[in-house]
């Protein structure tokens, strides 16, 4: 295979609109590319108190085998080196790869051979499309992962039940729950409505300084954020297209392909969204990654309206004034069991939502509407489906099976 061609043959205007270069998210430092880039004034701060406040502790050796032997053999690796090559070496060159870790730990710097990534296209599994994502090199992605139990821990520890991304929960809970409350609401001879939003660039968005300080407040481990942010201040390389781009640095965000990038969004948004909760116990949210999803049953269509469009005013100002992220309004969808309430939310919340009893949720035909006669023949012949396709038991204790037919994941 040939050497990529340079960045000055690169298609300039698909790599603007796939990466945002004209957003001020990326900087080129051709003088000084090699050099460290200076700190935020909130992350100067705390790396000026490095590491009297925060402690530092070497990886195990024990550890750093496992997380070496947990990469598949066809995980990508930018500078060549398998990271399963890692589990031949002996225990004392990886407890001295474990200590030198700790070095540049401690120090906020990492070898410049080491501190520097490639910024790539993959294919979105759920839909069509592509989305970024960071590829590390080998030592970097095997010392982060050894150190994400932490961040693992931490994120187990702060899980509420609309956190739909925590330990032994699937993508599809969330949404088979919802379908649930519907039927049930229908049965009841209520409405349901549900607002589903998409956050604009989570990742490539975020305030590291913002990070800092809700790491703060949650008692995140300062230890692993601090690594995590170091590591997203290093030189990147874009490559799309089989073109390459010179060294860009990234004045914001976190990185898709980090093994924190997770735990680190959560945290941004956990305090915003437990204020949500708060205020709108009624109001059912939930929270997939940068997927947000708010759902409201009652008597009457004004009712459901008016409290969704209540929770969507106090959830705008949750996410641009205090985490400084925003909604992708184009993407923003209302789906409910009436196209007269799916309408009617549409206005109370404002901005050009699509509207409908089905919409695409999460990679699956999702609907709010039950099909006809669903309800009155549970559980239904033919139904539960074979063990292969074991399905979903009904929320709340009922010890019910959700009824086929308004979600079917596709094929594709």
């Amino acid at each position: 295979m040939g050497r990529p061609r340079a960045a000055p043959q690169a298609p300039t205007r698909s790599l603007n609109s796939t990466f945002g270069l004209g957003g001020g998210l990326w900087q080129a430092d051709a003088a000084n590319s090699r050099e460290p880039r200076a700190a935020s004034s909130r992350e100067a701060a705390w790396r000026a108190r490095f590491p009297g406040d925060v402690q530092c502790e070497e990886i195990p050796v024990e550890q750093l085998r496992a997380s070496a032997a947990s990469f598949a053999p066809s995980t990508s690796c930018p500078d060549g080196i398998p990271a399963k090559a890692f589990t031949l070496l002996s225990d004392d060159m990886l407890e001295a790869l474990s200590r030198m870790g700790t070095v540049w730990e401690m120090a906020c710097a990492w070898p410049t051979s080491e501190a520097a990534a490639m910024t790539v296209m993959i294919p979105k599994v759920t839909s069509e499309g592509e989305r970024p994502i960071t590829l590390f090199r080998t030592v970097v992605r095997i010392m982060a992962k050894a150190k994400s139990w932490r961040a693992a821990g931490w994120l187990e520890d702060n899980s509420p039940e609309y956190l739909n991304m925590a330990k032994g929960r699937r993508v599809g809970d969330g949404m088979w729950r919802t379908q649930l409350r519907a039927l049930i609401s229908e049965e009841q001879g209520q409405q349901s409505a549900e607002v589903m939003l998409d956050l604009h660039r989570a990742f490539e968005l975020v305030e590291r300084g913002k990070l800092l300080e809700a790491g703060i407040l949650a008692g995140y481990p300062l230890d692993v954020l601090i690594w995590g942010l170091e590591m997203y201040s290093w030189s990147r390389r874009l490559v799309f297209r089989g073109c390459v781009t010179p060294e860009l640095f990234t004045s914001r965000g976190i990185c898709a392909g980090s093994a924190f990038a997770t735990s680190e969004l959560w945290l941004l948004l956990c305090g915003s969204l437990g204020r949500l909760a708060r205020h709108f116990p009624h109001v059912i949210i939930c929270i997939h990654v940068d997927d947000l999803s708010l759902t409201a049953c009652g008597r009457t269509l004004v009712e459901v309206a008016s409290e969704l469009g209540a929770a969507m005013r106090l959830a705008r100002q949750e996410i641009e004034d205090v985490c400084a992220l925003r909604f992708a309004e184009h993407k923003t969808a209302c789906v409910a069991n009436t196209l007269a309430l799916a309408r009617a939310v549409a206005t109370e919340i404002g901005g050009a939502a699509e509207v409908g009893t089905v919409a695409r949720k999460l990679g699956a035909d999702y609907s709010l509407a039950a099909r006809p006669g669903a309800i009155g023949s549970w559980p239904g012949a033919g139904w539960p489906p074979p063990a292969s396709g074991a399905a979903p038991m009904a929320a709340g204790g009922l010890g019910r099976p959700l009824p086929p037919g308004p979600c079917r994941r596709r094929s594709s």
